[in-house]
C-alpha cells in the first residue's frame, strides 16, 4: 500500500511566523514601479550635480543668446548680454529644481 504524505507537524506559533515574514517580505520589497522611480530620482540627482558642477567651471561660450558675439556685445543692443551656454545650464537647473520639486 503506497504511503500517504503526511502534512508536515508545525506550532502554531510557527505558522504565525511564516506567515508575517511572507507578509513583510511583501511589504518590504519595492515594487518594481517604485525602484525605477528611485533610479529617476538618483539620475536626476546625478544630472543637478553635473549641471552645477559645469556651472561652477564654465567659461560660458562666449556668445549671447541673440547671437553676437559677447565681447563685442554693446550697450545699444535692447538688452544686456547673456551668454547662451550659462543661459542654458541655467534654465536646465530650474527645470531640474522644478521636476523635483514636484515629486
Amino acid at each position: 500500500m503506497p504511503q500517504i504524505n503526511q502534512p508536515e507537524k508545525r506550532s502554531f506559533a510557527d505558522l504565525v511566523e511564516t506567515v508575517a515574514n511572507a507578509g513583510h517580505a511583501k511589504i518590504l520589497a519595492p515594487s518594481p514601479a517604485a525602484q525605477r522611480i528611485s533610479e529617476l530620482e538618483d539620475a536626476v540627482v546625478m544630472l543637478r550635480n553635473a549641471l552645477r558642477n559645469v556651472q561652477k567651471n564654465s567659461m560660458g561660450s562666449g556668445v549671447c543668446c541673440c547671437g553676437s558675439d559677447m565681447d563685442d556685445h554693446g550697450l545699444m543692443s535692447d538688452h544686456s548680454p547673456v551668454d547662451e551656454a550659462d543661459h542654458f545650464i541655467d534654465m536646465t537647473l530650474r527645470q531640474t529644481d522644478d521636476l523635483v520639486k514636484e515629486h
